[in-house]
């Protein structure tokens, strides 16, 4: 039986830092592309624990806070204040992996110099299967957005809903 965790602070000042978005260029225009931010600032807390309890069980979760900012005191666009992961790995036989995965994005900026406001909070449900045949060939079924969850991660933009992949990794 494992426990691990961690928690960490950071605080960190970014100079030129490049950007996509919208922004006001020198004849006070609105235009969007990319960008040079001059002054960025981040901070927050991250925090993480993994738990074994068994041999073939584990599970965890991860937290973030965030702010940031630019030079005018206005949030960065895209970057959400909260973020949270979940996940299960089961391995019921030796050759033989599950994984389950939730994620919670928490609302961000859209923008900074548009009126687009806010990208809504979503959650999305992803999981993983695989067997190992041998040493070098594993097959896989993988699904991402299982509960076909509509988001945005930039305004306007929508995100694909349910995927289902089949695979065959081999090693050489």
């Amino acid at each position: 039986r494992k426990i691990v965790y961690g928690l960490s602070w950071f605080d960190n000042y970014y100079n030129n830092m490049i950007m996509y978005g919208s922004f006001i260029d020198d004849n006070n225009n609105i235009k969007t592309g990319f960008y040079n931010e001059t002054s960025t600032h981040t901070r927050g807390i991250e925090a993480e624990i993994n738990v074994k309890p068994v041999k073939y069980i584990n599970f965890g979760s991860t937290y973030t806070w965030m702010q940031t900012f630019n030079v005018d005191g206005n949030p960065l666009a895209r970057r959400p204040e909260h973020q949270v992961s979940a996940y299960i790995n089961i391995i019921p036989i030796e050759k033989l992996k599950i994984n389950i995965g939730l994620i919670y994005n928490g609302e961000s900026v859209a923008t900074i110099y548009e009126t687009a406001g806010l990208n809504d909070d979503y959650f999305l449900l992803n999981a993983n299967i695989s067997y190992k045949i041998n040493d070098n060939i594993e097959v896989y079924l993988k699904g991402t957005n299982l509960t076909n969850t509509e988001y945005e991660e930039i305004y306007g933009y929508g995100t694909k809903g349910i995927e289902i992949f089949l695979g065959l990794k081999a090693k050489i």
